[in-house]
């Protein structure tokens, strides 16, 4: 592994992510604003909007979206692993990038929770 201290800052952060929209989905009552992770998450409220029901691919709800949310971390990381052979600034900033676009869902959802709960 070349960036081994920013994939666990990509995987924390992540982490995050998937956390407060958990607390946001069932704490609050709030909406999923993706559409992708909508449609992942369709599945918990009866809705047949999946339409892979009878596949492998019907892994829907929360476990759904864990599994779609790691399986981008881990592209990521290759990619960030095969462009970093080549030029290992370009791999540590891309890596970053990743970092770092990960992290506006994350800022958003703490900004969302902390102004609901204190009611800001």
């Amino acid at each position: 592994m070349r960036y081994p201290n920013e994939y666990v800052w990509l995987v924390f952060v992540s982490c995050m992510d998937l956390t407060l929209t958990w607390l946001i989905l069932e704490g609050l009552e709030g909406e999923e604003i993706n559409p992708v992770a909508r449609f992942i998450l369709e599945g918990l409220k009866g809705e047949r909007a999946n339409p892979f029901d009878n596949s492998i691919l019907s892994l829907v709800g929360y476990g759904g979206l864990i599994v779609f949310k790691f399986c981008l971390i881990l592209f990521v990381m290759l990619v960030c692993e095969i462009l970093g052979r080549r030029s290992d600034e370009s791999g540590r900033l891309l890596a970053r990038v990743g970092v770092g676009i990960s992290a506006i869902p994350m800022i958003v959802s703490f900004y969302l929770l902390i102004t609901e709960v204190f009611q800001l």
